[in-house]
């Protein structure tokens, strides 16, 4: 029997002195709020080494406090009816564990693990983990990461990266990059859509859609598609234009044109000098000069120091080589095209282009009598003092429907002439 030193068994009574049982007590034993201070020691571990095996709910109204650790374990019967941690609170671990003992969360580290125990999420570093565990996402230096671990996103420089880890987009200035083609350290813009543009493996541009056009290897342009022009080498000139179905350009400058609905068609062009004529012509760049008083559409020769000047009808001049100045200054200045032989746009009234006085069907023109800037005429020259010379330069044949002082001239200067 226990040992009391005062026994109610009825009523509101107290214990005066200490109680002491050998086999346990049945019933209910409660105590005032007073009744704290130290009636859970650490010795009491009547559960066989578990301190305070207490089953069932605990309720603490205002503040816990531990000094030193503080875990919390729960009972598994899938793992060997074992006790297990369910949380531990110490100086150094703050941990959250799962069902099977493993780190769910480590609130010192700041990490998150998987089922696997194996990091999920690191708060403290900012990361996200896939299953490998690999970098996912770094919301911190704001990068995605590919299954590789490589940093396929950055979205605060605004660059996304191939599976080489090069840089491929950077979407800020709207580029598309190339894999450093000549390892250099760095990459170059393959396509630029905001200025629309695709670059050749030396980073120059090769196609501008913006402006229609193409370049060649050393990056001259080479197709102006929107004008429907290929470019000679030196990128100056047409070398092949097809703008419409009434001619083509060719790389020797020749034209060809069959009906009379054409021929009227190019003879709207006399104020194109690109498109005004058809036939041999020549490039007067480089070797060979035009003078420098000589204008579109004048008469000229070639003179011994190799340069085309304005024809004088009062010379002997004007029984050499001659030819019609086009697209003069085209490539600076003593540059332009000589037609030698083939067809030409011609007016009685205007002086910017081939003038020819009186214009007719089927007839003859000659160098204008008197003239010294090249001009032409279907009047036989008649004049007799001094040296002038009598050339046949061509014939009129077709007249504009639309511009009646606009005719076609087949122009072929004859190999013989007359001095009146």
């Amino acid at each position: 029997m226990p040992s009391w030193k005062k026994v109610i068994t009825s009523g509101s009574n107290a214990v005066l002195n200490s109680v002491t049982a050998t086999t346990g007590f049945t019933g209910s034993l409660l105590g005032t709020a007073s009744y704290a201070t130290q009636a859970l020691s650490a010795s009491y571990a009547p559960g066989g080494g578990n301190p305070f095996p207490y089953n069932g709910n605990a309720q603490i109204s205002g503040s816990l406090g531990v000094t030193g650790s503080f875990a919390v374990q729960t009972y598994d019967s899938f793992i060997s009816n074992a006790y297990v941690n369910a949380i531990q609170i110490t100086d150094t671990y703050r941990t959250i564990y799962d069902i099977f003992g493993n780190t769910s969360i480590d609130a010192g580290g700041r990490i998150l693990t998987d089922m696997n125990a194996l990091p999920s999420a690191n708060w403290m570093a900012r990361t996200l983990f896939d299953s490998s565990p690999s970098p996912s996402i770094n919301w911190g230096f704001r990068y995605l990461y590919n299954s590789s671990g490589s940093i396929s996103l950055n979205w605060a420089s605004k660059i996304a990266y191939d599976t080489s880890t090069s840089s491929s987009i950077k979407w800020d200035i709207r580029q598309l990059w190339d894999a450093d083609p000549f390892a250099l350290g760095y990459n170059t813009a393959s396509l630029d859509w905001a200025n629309r543009l695709a670059y050749d493996a030396n980073a120059f541009p090769s196609i501008d859609w913006n402006y229609r056009r193409a370049y060649d290897g050393a990056n001259v342009l080479s197709i102006d598609y929107g004008h429907r022009n290929l470019i000679t080498p030196n990128g100056t000139i047409a070398a092949l234009n097809w703008g419409d179905d009434t001619y083509l350009d060719s790389n020797v400058y020749q034209r060809d044109y069959k009906s009379a609905d054409i021929q009227d068609a190019v003879s709207n062009n006399y104020n194109d000098p690109a498109a005004s004529y058809l036939g041999d012509v020549i490039e007067v760049d480089g070797t060979i000069f035009i003078g420098n008083y000589v204008t579109d559409g004048m008469l000229v020769y070639l003179e011994t120091n190799a340069t085309w000047y304005p024809v004088e009808q009062a010379s002997t001049v004007s029984t050499k080589l001659l030819g019609i100045a086009h697209n003069v200054g085209f490539n600076g200045a003593n540059t332009g095209w000589v037609l030698l032989e083939g067809h030409v746009v011609i007016d009685d009234t205007s002086t910017s282009g081939p003038n020819v006085q009186s214009p007719d069907h089927g007839l003859p023109i000659y160098i204008k009598n008197n003239t010294t800037t090249g001009l032409m005429s279907t009047v036989v020259p008649t004049t007799t003092s001094g040296t002038n010379v009598v050339r046949v330069l061509g014939h009129c044949y077709q007249q504009n429907a639309g511009t009646t002082s606009q005719w076609m001239m087949k122009f072929r200067p004859s190999n013989d002439w007359v001095v009146i």
